[in-house]
């Protein structure tokens, strides 16, 4: 399986106002540093405790109700910095790639007018409601296992430590063009493979965050 490309271009989505934010969060990390309470290399469990078990449970309901196909889509749609994954729960990294399936699906994300364009915490949190909506991922939620503590409001504590360019570079990359899979554009040569199986799904997810932790 091809690995997704999420290069963009610079000057891509110029209207994209997220120099506030930006500079909000390099001032608080400068904050840190000076304080001396700079945070040093978090502990992170092998494949951010991402387990093939966990990612099966979300093989209910048929794939055209299950949230599985749209996580696969996702993967291959959307780059979320390891600084993010280090912070995050499985079902919060989880959230992220099935929310960009749904959103992206089509390039819908540069048209749709509810998508927050102008912050980085308002647009994860937008794209948790959506994931969270489904009601067979929001109960894998409950299942998975939690580094950090779940309680709403939590997550967004912690990655608003995260510096400008960490935010930037994952907005960037979820208001990219979208790709598309062979079943969708099956004479596009840089569609990515849709094996329309809930196994290889599982499988794909999983080696996906094998390679990302192995490359940390």
């Amino acid at each position: 399986m091809a690995e997704p490309n999420f290069l963009y271009n610079p000057e891509d989505n110029e209207d994209l106002e997220l120099d506030i934010e930006r500079c909000e969060a390099d001032r608080s990390y400068s904050l840190l540093k000076r304080e001396g309470r700079e945070p040093g290399k978090l502990i992170v469990p092998k494949n951010w405790d991402i387990r093939k078990n966990d990612i099966s449970l979300l093989k209910i309901g048929g794939i055209s109700l299950s949230p599985l196909e749209d996580v696969y889509y996702g993967i291959h749609n959307l780059f979320v910095p390891s600084e993010i994954l280090d912070l995050e729960n499985p079902s919060e990294i989880i959230a992220n790639y099935l929310g960009a399936g749904i959103l992206k699906k089509h390039n819908a994300q540069l048209v749709n007018g509810d998508i927050p364009k102008g912050s980085f915490s308002d647009l994860v949190q937008y794209m948790n409601s959506v994931a969270y909506n489904n009601p067979i991922f929001a109960k894998y939620s409950h299942e998975s296992k939690n580094r950090f503590p779940a309680t709403s409001g939590f997550q967004k504590k912690r990655l608003s430590h995260l510096t400008g360019d960490v935010k930037r570079r994952f907005c960037k990359s979820f208001f990219s063009k979208y790709r598309a899979s062979n079943r969708e554009e099956p004479n596009n040569p840089e569609a990515f493979l849709d094996p329309l199986n809930w196994n290889k799904y599982v499988e794909g997810i999983y080696q996906h965050f094998k390679r990302r932790f192995a490359s940390r």
